[in-house]
């Protein structure tokens, strides 16, 4: 399936709202990929659960956050 329209989720792992919202829009299909905020409390549970749902789902990128 080609996509016209590439809608990114930012922050992810910033928060357990921000992660289920992402996951819920992933659902949905209305997200098509996501940026993983590495230093973010709930980061490790944001990879978690991308891998349950499979990586090659999803396209994942790294945000990096230089403070």
């Amino acid at each position: 399936m080609r996509r016209a329209v590439v809608v990114n989720a930012d922050d992810l792992g910033l928060s357990r709202d921000i992660n289920e919202g992402i996951f819920a829009g992933l659902e949905l299909g209305a997200i098509s990929d996501v940026s993983i905020l590495i230093h973010a409390p709930y980061a490790f549970e944001a990879v978690g659960r991308l891998r349950e749902i499979g990586l090659k789902s999803v396209a994942v990128g790294l945000h990096i956050n230089l403070d």
